[in-house]
């Protein structure tokens, strides 16, 4: 019976001793003169042409461009297009095509599609005072319904520019 508890009296310890022992270390260094500020983002937009494409009494067939340069005058940011005033006309909208082409590389071409679709183009990200001037082409295909013939669709280009 001595036996027994001295058994178990010896179990209880080692149980103990593996159960209850352990170590844990932790090392904490802080890093000071951390500095966390939001950016600005902004832009300024110039064009020869005032409007940027002058589209009035476009006819089949026919393609009128003109060019805006798009400057990064706050932090780095991701430079958007939209058209806006697509829906008074969504007839001339969805025949009347827009290009968006990179002046200094006409390989980029965000965008070339029905000017209804020019929702929310991405442009990419620019620097600090970063300038890209952008090539805006809008074309009428060849052949047009004739009840589309003096309609007028007021649109307005609206760039965007945000912090990443």
């Amino acid at each position: 019976m001595v036996l027994l508890i001295a058994g178990g009296v010896i179990a209880a310890v080692v149980v103990s001793v593996v159960l209850l022992s352990g170590a844990n270390f932790t090392a904490t260094k802080a890093s000071s003169g951390n500095v966390v500020a939001a950016g600005t983002a902004d832009i300024t937009v110039t064009s020869p042409n005032d409007p940027i494409v002058d589209a009035d009494q476009m006819k089949p067939n026919s393609v009128r461009s003109g060019d805006a340069t798009v400057t990064n005058t706050g932090a780095r940011a991701i430079v958007s297009l939209a058209v806006k005033g697509t829906s008074a006309e969504p007839a001339v909208a969805a025949v009347l095509t827009l290009k968006i082409a990179k002046k200094s590389d006409a390989t980029v071409v965000p965008y070339n599609g029905p000017i209804a679709g020019a929702t929310a183009i991405n442009l990419g990200t620019s620097s600090s005072g970063q300038a890209i001037t952008w090539t805006l082409t809008l074309s009428m295909p060849a052949t047009v319904d004739p009840a589309l013939g003096g309609k007028k669709m007021p649109t307005d280009f609206e760039w965007t520019a945000r912090t990443p």
